[in-house]
């Protein structure tokens, strides 16, 4: 999947984000919990910018190197409190406080490298998601991806969490819905 990516990933990132934006339309969520696109993964930035523009909360996860683990900070201004950080992957300066816990209204915003139809993800293989899932258990999964990542069936551990949306550049998947 990796190699796909590289050579074929879409680049029709305002397709993904009008349907994120028709999806979370409908929520009630006081806090985003998103992500800086890396490498071939679907760019949000034009959604988040937009969330931050409503006044709404923006938490992004940035690595801490002394627990070797992502945390979550709050974000408020785009352009003067995110720069390069761990990987090279765009996160909040380290100067920003991470916070402790997660209001019950947030909805998750969760790149991965494959995804079934039924939620199940399939990261990077860190496990640093998941980490972040166990430590803020609360509000909506929603995977982002393209359509080229899904997959009839991906290896799912005890702890993997399922999705429960999966929104692509063509269409957006209620993964709690019982398939037909």
């Amino acid at each position: 999947m990796r190699e796909c990516l590289r050579k074929n990933a879409p680049q029709n990132h305002e397709a993904l984000q009008n349907r994120l934006d028709a999806l979370l339309a409908k929520e009630n969520a006081e806090f985003c919990i998103g992500y800086l696109a890396f490498q071939q993964e679907p760019v949000l930035d034009q959604f988040l910018g937009k969330w931050l523009a409503q006044n709404r909360k923006l938490l992004l996860p940035r690595f801490n190197s002394e627990t070797r683990q992502y945390e979550l900070v709050e974000v408020t201004d785009w352009n003067s409190q995110v720069a390069p950080g761990h990987y090279g992957i765009r996160e909040p300066k380290p100067q920003l406080v991470a916070i402790k816990q997660v209001i019950q209204t947030a909805v998750w915003l969760v790149p991965g490298l494959a995804f079934t139809a039924s939620g199940v993800r399939l990261g990077r293989g860190a496990g640093h998601y998941d980490r972040l899932f166990a430590k803020f258990p609360q509000g909506k999964r929603i995977g982002i991806a393209w359509e080229m990542q899904l997959l009839p069936e991906i290896p799912q551990e005890p702890w993997d969490l399922p999705m429960d949306y999966i929104v692509t550049e063509t269409r957006t998947i209620d993964c709690r819905a019982p398939s037909t």
